[in-house]
């Protein structure tokens, strides 16, 4: 299975779970870019009456730097948004459940195996809730697809927060949890934006 396809997947099942969170953040979204609206146009409304008593031209020159104002306010709340629905959904993932966690990790490492991979990096933290026993599951999981199960759990420790890195002699895959939306924020942006502003 090639990287993309892997990343595919992975991206799939993060998707998954940060579009609950993306549809909890949605009012609150449309709240901060009111308010970030109704301040810009304030301001744009002062900086225009100000320029009412100035020359025609000097108008002009205000006027278009208060709606330049405006509209660069406007951005950046709108992306100051999608990076927290972001955020929230990194920490959604990050406190989930042990039960809830394992069965979210055992789907991504049925999505992202590659028969050449078979070492799986944790973190530190994760070292209580994950133990070898979880990955012998994996691996009978993986059988019974009909892939060759022969993960193991690596002694190394990585600092991430949540998630894990599957590593061969090789290739190392990053499927932390940072990483995957990280890499979903940037694909996803104007999707996001979207579903938040009603902006497709």
């Amino acid at each position: 299975m090639s990287l993309e396809k892997i990343l595919d997947k992975i991206q799939h099942e993060a998707q998954q779970k940060a579009e609950a969170i993306i549809q909890q953040a949605e009012e609150e979204a449309r709240k901060i870019v009111a308010r970030a609206e109704q301040d810009a146009r304030s301001q744009a409304d002062q900086i225009i009456e100000k320029a009412s008593r100035s020359s025609r031209q000097k108008e002009k020159r205000m006027v278009l730097s208060a709606d330049l104002a405006l509209r660069k306010e406007t951005l950046a709340e709108k992306q100051r948004a999608i990076h927290d629905c972001y955020q929230g959904a990194l920490r959604k993932l990050e406190q989930m459940r042990d039960q809830a966690y394992r069965e979210t990790i055992q789907r991504m490492l049925l999505a992202a195996f590659t028969p050449e991979i078979t070492e799986v990096i944790f973190s530190e933290k994760d070292s209580r809730r994950i133990d070898q026993r979880f990955i012998d599951r994996v691996n009978k999981a993986l059988r019974d697809l009909g892939q060759k199960g022969q993960l193991h759990l690596s002694r190394e420790h990585r600092d991430i927060t949540g998630g894990f890195i599957l590593k061969s002699d090789r290739i190392e895959i990053d499927a932390s949890f940072p990483s995957i939306l990280k890499y979903q924020e940037s694909e996803l942006e104007g999707e996001v934006a979207g579903i938040l502003f009603g902006e497709l």
